[in-house]
């Protein structure tokens, strides 16, 4: 496993992208993540478990929670959130207690 450091950018408190992505090796990031499904299926193995995300599914995956994604067995295209941890404290001080399940 290893961390991922992510930037925002031009002090942005999100950043998007489309991915069709393969296969991503465990990691965690201190953002907040939310996956969403635009085409095909992928896995996310978080927590402990698997979970299949088709077409129009929303993953969540809170801040240094480990995880990874993977292709299922046809092309797939993701769109990706990751929100700054910082602008969501600034906003709710008690945020770094938010854990969604």
């Amino acid at each position: 496993m290893r961390p991922e450091v992510i930037q925002f950018p031009n002090g942005m408190p999100v950043k998007a992208f489309v991915r069709n992505i393969t296969a991503y090796p465990y990691h965690w990031h201190q953002a907040p993540e939310i996956i969403y499904v635009l085409k095909g299926r992928s896995y996310l193995d978080i927590g402990g478990e698997t979970h299949l995300l088709e077409k129009d599914h929303i993953g969540v995956i809170n801040g240094n929670e480990p995880h990874r994604i993977y292709m299922h067995s046809e092309e797939n295209r993701l769109l990706m959130v990751q929100i700054d941890p910082g602008f969501c404290l600034r906003w709710n001080p008690d945020f770094k207690y938010t854990f969604i399940y």
